[in-house]
């Protein structure tokens, strides 16, 4: 506020509204350029965000299905100690 100020007392009244127009150009490209930059960080957020999701997923229903598998063989293993004690 204090630059218009000085500009009207140095400058003619064209030539302040023409910086005034100026100033607010780049006002606005300022702030559309913030904008455009936040939204493509959030984009990759949410690129990242989702990639480690799936592969979360991904690594859940490997774990899960490890366990499955070490349960069966438990279980069959179980069921074969069991026909030994009885053949004994």
């Amino acid at each position: 506020m204090e630059s218009l100020i000085d500009w009207a007392a140095q400058y003619s009244a064209p030539i302040l509204v023409l910086l005034c127009i100026a100033a607010a150009t780049i006002f606005v490209l300022k702030i559309v350029t913030e904008r455009t930059i936040e939204a493509k960080f959030s984009q990759m957020q949410r690129t990242i965000e989702l990639s480690l999701e799936r592969r979360s997923e991904f690594e859940q229903r490997v774990l899960l299905d490890r366990y499955q598998l070490i349960v069966d063989i438990l279980a069959r293993l179980e069921r074969i100690s069991t026909d030994v004690n009885r053949a004994r």
